[in-house]
């Protein structure tokens, strides 16, 4: 019985570790034809709460789960772009 309960322990810590892993995206966003940064862009991950906004100088850090497939940027009087993260950082 002891045995059981260790496993069981170990299996629930290892599952929690594995769904707890993020990563975290940075970048600049700016505008491809005025070669402009864009200040207060919105930037959401799929799959989960919360999102940044690209500061002054248009950069910016968000922390993803490891479950978000893409980023959605939207910006007042562009068009919303959702980027496929894969790999990237």
């Amino acid at each position: 019985m002891k045995k059981f309960q260790c496993l069981l322990l170990l299996f629930l810590f290892y599952g929690s570790v594995v769904f707890a892993q993020k990563k975290v995206i940075t970048g600049k966003v700016t505008d491809q034809a005025a070669k402009t940064v864009l200040q207060g862009v919105n930037i959401l991950a799929d799959k989960q709460k919360g999102g940044a906004v690209t500061k002054a100088d248009g950069t910016y850090s968000i922390t993803v789960d490891t479950r978000s497939a893409s980023l959605v940027f939207s910006y007042v009087g562009f068009a919303t772009q959702t980027i496929i993260i894969g790999d990237k950082t």
